[in-house]
């Protein structure tokens, strides 16, 4: 059941598929250690038990069962049909133990076993009924995701308030500093946070971004000291954006040997060889239009040529992997990207760099700071033909990383981050297994140093509150332009 409700939230079974995977779900079960063990124990069970019993009106009115009416005889008799999931007969009393799989939570337990104790008591009585003995234990088991849920019966007093006020207290896990710090589960830590550096032609360049206070347009003279201060502070990385000195309808200052980027991954390495140098892989600083790719004209309206582009972004990452880029991170969301990259960097001889993909990349009024820091907006329309709708149902996210896994990504990111936790959270439960990214983009960074400045809010509060939220929901990796100002303070 656990099993079934993953695949249903991850988008991955056709709800009509269900009964079927819950029946090979419980012919499963008696083969594992639990169903082995209760065969063994007892001589007789019966599995998904089925019955049939005969109720009188009046009978179902006095033990409150009048709803569990499915036909009546000629007799105006009540005929119940039901089905248990577990049965155990012994010789002298019957065992019971039905599961139920809902999504539930702690806070509305009470109420679910209010509705299913009825039913419960039902399969009790009618099985009395068929086999004349009594029923000693009548079992709910609730099935969430995360946790198994097990209610007995209603009688036993000390059973219903054992997790119940004043019993329970759960600001005993909160009164001593200590205790709080033993319990933290989420922590920040610089290894897992990615710098993001904009890199520009010329020198002594050293350009704040208007619209991003505390961040800079840098000139490549300026990388060397920012990129020993970054491994000074154990930030687990940079990641570049090239601003070039020209630009053209096909981007093609992005393939030059000599390109911005390619030229800062050298003056980085050259003094810090260590530091992992991550690269963006997209066309939109490099075109002149601004848009992610080659243009044509289609039914009278120019669009990006998805396929006439991936071979541009394949030579673009091999460039980059030349000069020494540790992880390639293609951002431009076209079809098929990751599969063009990772083949012409394999073709390279470069099997050993992992790409991060950007694959669940949302078309978001949150970009608009970085268009400024990277000269990269569009000079018409949008991106929407080709970056994610953010009305689209969740479970598109989670074919798009799952495309890119079967394509050969070997790490994948959520942008924006703040507003779409719950897609980072959809991804971390589906693919527990990937190293899982969160763009903690400009518009975020923005909008806290705005109400910073006018003393709203406590910044670095907010900042680290922000930043746990992203950590919390599953992201294992954090790009975010506080990575200076949050690994100092950590030292």
């Amino acid at each position: 059941a656990i099993e079934r409700d993953q695949m249903i939230e991850s988008g991955n079974l056709d709800p009509r598929a269900v009964i079927a995977l819950d029946l090979q779900s419980i012919a499963d079960f008696w083969h594992t250690d639990i169903g082995q063990t209760i065969l063994n124990h007892h001589d007789q069970v019966h599995r998904e038990m089925p019955f049939t019993a005969r109720f009188g009106l009046s009978e179902l009115k006095d033990i409150g069962l009048a709803h569990q009416i499915n036909q009546t005889d000629e007799n105006d008799f009540v005929i119940i049909q039901g089905i248990v999931d577990v049965a155990i007969l012994g010789d002298e009393s019957i065992q019971i133990l039905d599961y139920k799989t809902d999504l539930i939570d702690e806070q509305s337990l009470t109420s679910r076993l209010d509705k299913h104790r009825p039913q419960l008591e039902l399969y009790a009585e009618a099985l009395q009924r068929i086999y004349q003995r009594p029923v000693t234990h009548k079992w709910l088991h609730f099935l969430t995701l995360k946790q198994t849920i097990m209610s007995t019966d209603s009688s036993n007093p000390q059973q219903q308030q054992s997790t119940q006020f004043p019993q329970s207290r759960m600001r005993r896990l909160r009164y001593n500093p200590a205790v709080r710090q033993l319990c933290q589960h989420t922590r920040l830590h610089a290894g897992s946070l990615i710098l993001p550096l904009f890199v520009r032609s010329g020198t002594a360049i050293r350009n704040e971004i208007s619209s991003m206070p505390g961040q800079f347009q840098l000139s490549l003279d300026q990388l060397a000291d920012e990129a020993r201060a970054v491994q000074d502070l154990g930030i687990g990385g940079i990641i570049l954006f090239g601003i070039p000195a020209s630009k053209d309808s096909q981007g093609t200052a992005a393939l030059h040997d000599n390109g911005i980027v390619q030229q800062a991954i050298t003056a980085i390495k050259d003094v810090t060889p260590d530091l992992l140098v991550m690269t963006d892989i997209c066309m939109c600083e490099y075109t002149d239009h601004g848009h992610c790719g080659i243009l044509h004209d289609k039914m009278g309206v120019m669009d990006v040529d998805n396929d006439a582009t991936l071979s541009l972004l394949g030579k673009q990452a091999v460039s980059h992997a030349q000069q020494g880029a540790d992880i390639i991170a293609p951002s431009g969301m076209m079809d098929g990207m990751v599969q063009a990259i990772r083949s012409a960097l394999d073709q390279a001889s470069f099997q050993h760099i992992p790409i991060m993909s950007y694959s669940a990349k949302y078309n978001s009024a949150y970009y608009g700071p970085f268009r400024d820091a990277a000269e990269s907006a569009p000079q018409f329309g949008d991106r929407r033909s080709y970056q994610m709708d953010p009305r689209a149902l969740a479970d598109q996210a989670i074919r798009e990383v799952q495309l890119d896994l079967q394509e050969g990504a070997d790490m994948v990111m959520v942008k924006p981050a703040l507003a779409y936790l719950d897609i980072i959270t959809r991804v971390r439960q589906a693919f527990p297994g990937v190293p899982l990214a969160a763009y903690n983009v400009s518009g975020e960074y923005s909008m806290v140093k705005a109400a910073a400045a006018n003393g709203w809010i406590d910044e670095t509060a907010v900042v680290d509150e922000t930043l746990l939220a992203m950590h919390r929901a599953g992201a294992d990796i954090l790009l975010t332009y506080w990575a200076r100002d949050v690994a100092q303070r950590l030292q």
